[in-house]
Order: C-alpha cells, then structure tokens, then sequence
C-alpha cells in the first residue's frame, strides 16, 4: 500500500525493529526494493506488505505484524516442531547465499566481464536474496509469539 502523508497511519500503528546503527546490513535488500508488497515470512500465507524507514530505525506496519504473530502462535499451537524445521530451512537457504557469494570474487577477477554476465550475476543475487529474507523477519517476531504461548503454558 503506497501512503501519502494524508494517509499514513499514526505512529503507534508501526513496530520499530531496527534502530539506527543495528543490524546496518540486515534490511539493505528490502531498502533496495522499496516497500514489501510481496514479501512472504518464512513458509507462511501471511505477507509483510507494508515497511517504513523513518530516520536510521525500520518498521512494521502492526496491524500485519499482529497477523503473523497470530499464525506463529497457531503453529506453536498445533505443530510445534515446524518452528524448528523454519530453523533448519533458513540455516540451509543463508548457507547456500554464502556459498554463491564465495565464488563471485573468482568470476569478477577478470577486468573483462560482459554486461551480459553482471546482469546474470544480479538475478542469481536477487534469487538467493529473495529467498533469504522469506527468513530474515522470524526473529523480530518469534519472541512474542513465544513469550505469549509461555504465559499461556504457565498460568
């Protein structure tokens, strides 16, 4: 959903996750990619449409955050081990990311790369980073949704 500043929601309805000079690399590709109207969270239905950097800190639109959240605590509910298989999965896809960035040095060591191949290079980039960040935001929220279903377990 693109804002304007008649439409913007309050304050209160955005999730600051990230504070000036946290985390400087961790959302660079969403940066790059402008707002998430795609973004899928870890293997979930639930998108992460709406993000918003406001003087060095990150956001997210609540009302979605609660969402996921929501859906977390279902999984946690319902089949919790999937939580871990969440891990593995994302273990996997930043292995396979590091393993790809390894070998670019080696292909752009020669002065004389084709523009064909950067472009190349770029959507093989893109793939591995979209793939990533399907991940990246789980942190953020795991915690609440885990801290909910252990006042639940525990009262």
């Amino acid at each position: 959903m693109k804002y304007s500043l008649d439409t913007l929601p309050p304050a209160q309805d955005w999730r600051k996750i990230v504070s000036r000079g946290k985390y400087p690399l961790l959302l660079v590709y969403e940066l790059n990619q402008g707002l998430l109207h795609t973004h899928t969270v870890a293997e979930s239905a639930v998108r992460l449409k709406n993000y918003c950097r406001i003087s060095g800190g990150s956001y997210l639109y609540e009302p979605e955050v609660q969402q996921f959240i929501g859906h977390i605590i279902s999984v946690l509910r319902t089949r919790p081990l999937r939580t871990l298989a969440w891990l593995k999965r994302y273990n996997r896809v930043v292995r396979q990311l590091y393993r790809w960035l390894k070998k670019l040095p080696a292909i752009l060591a020669h002065e004389d790369v084709p523009v064909s191949k950067l472009r190349q290079l770029y959507r093989e980039y893109e793939r591995h980073v979209q793939a990533t960040w399907r991940w990246a935001y789980l942190p953020f929220l795991m915690d609440d949704a885990i801290e909910i279903e252990m006042r639940r377990a525990l009262i």
